[in-house]
């Protein structure tokens, strides 16, 4: 099960579920707007701004640019349930007086903003007369993006969209990041062979970035028990094998992984017929030029009934290296032979 969006997080449900009586049931009680939650009553004529289509567009903006967000427009008014306290939304809802057909609200937000966003999800809720807009906004990768009109960026802040700093329009723009590989195991099969046992491999190195491609991949292997075997895919002048063939890299298995291009790769370790019955565990580790290595886990037991457990899947590997930031790290004074500086 992936990760809840925020819709689900907040109203239980995710938005194509949703249903205007959601919000008269959800706004029983005193809410509270937050970074990722911005509630917006819709109030007509010349005091309309905040409520009006404009303020909409901005806070989507806002929350492009930071950590994405709900927004629903048609909320209650705000207020403060003292003076100088924060507002607390509840009550009747604000029914939304434009009446936007399907496509115009996402083509009015899609040509509002630069660049064009590509993931908001849009709801439009009625009761009666009444209407209730829903907007469900993750983070882009696109940031930062900016309102056409004027050519402000928005940021969220104490919840609240606001204008965004200079310093904070520019760490957006010069943010630095990595692409996103990991290698998983697909399939472990037995196959006997005379006095041994191999334990074929099928392995899968999937590129999660939507956005970035690598290139110059690696592919690491490390086995507890038995050798692997130069069968399958790894063999040539790109494969090394180390520690007595329990462990063994093959590079350059792609020249470029794309987003939505899974490569696969077979290998096979080799074992004694009496390792029948025990239980053996690989570490896979993928690295190309940019990305940070990523590794999965996996137990396998060296039978033909039971199927192989995972034990950690797509981690940062640099996670499970220890400290190796500076010479007395424990992990380099062991390398070093060293005793580990107190």
């Amino acid at each position: 099960m992936g990760e809840r969006t925020i819709t689900q997080q907040t109203l239980g449900k995710g938005i194509e579920k949703l249903t205007y009586t959601d919000f008269t049931k959800y706004f029983k009680i005193p809410r509270k707007e937050s970074d990722l939650r911005e509630f917006k009553a819709f109030v007509d004529g010349p005091k309309g701004e905040e409520g009006g289509i404009q303020a909409v567009i901005r806070t989507i903006c806002a929350f492009l640019n930071s950590e994405g967000g709900l927004l629903i427009w048609g909320a209650p008014i705000g207020r403060a349930p003292s003076p100088g306290a924060e507002k607390e939304f509840s009550g009747t809802l604000t029914s939304v007086g434009n009446d936007y057909g399907d496509d115009q609200l996402s083509d009015k937000v899609f040509d509002s903003l630069s660049p064009s966003p590509q993931d908001v999800k849009i709801r439009k809720l009625i009761s009666g007369k009444k209407r209730l807009y829903v907007f469900e906004v993750t983070r882009s990768p696109y940031a930062p993006h900016q309102v056409k009109e004027k050519g402000a960026y928005w940021f969220r802040f104490n919840a609240t969209s606001r204008p965004a700093p200079h310093h904070f329009v520019e760490a957006l723009m010069r943010k630095v990041s990595y692409p996103d590989i990991a290698p998983y195991l697909r399939r472990a099969t037995l196959q006997h062979i005379e006095k041994k046992v191999l334990v074929n491999l099928e392995i899968l190195i999937v590129n999660h970035s939507t956005l970035q491609n690598e290139v110059d991949i690696s592919l690491f292997a490390t086995t507890t028990m038995g050798k692997f075997s130069g069968m399958g895919s790894f063999q040539g002048s790109n494969t090394d094998y180390m520690n007595g063939e329990s462990e063994i890299r093959k590079r350059g298995i792609a020249d470029i992984l794309h987003y939505g291009v899974i490569k696969w790769e077979r290998l096979s370790i080799e074992l004694p017929t009496s390792s029948i019955g025990q239980e053996l565990r690989l570490i896979l580790t993928v690295a190309g030029r940019s990305s940070p290595v990523k590794a999965s886990s996996y137990f396998i037991p060296v039978d033909l009934q039971s199927e192989f457990r995972i034990e950690q899947e797509n981690y940062d590997f640099h996670s499970s290296v220890g400290d190796m930031t500076s010479a007395s790290g424990e992990q380099l004074q062991l390398a070093l032979d060293r005793k580990p500086q107190a």
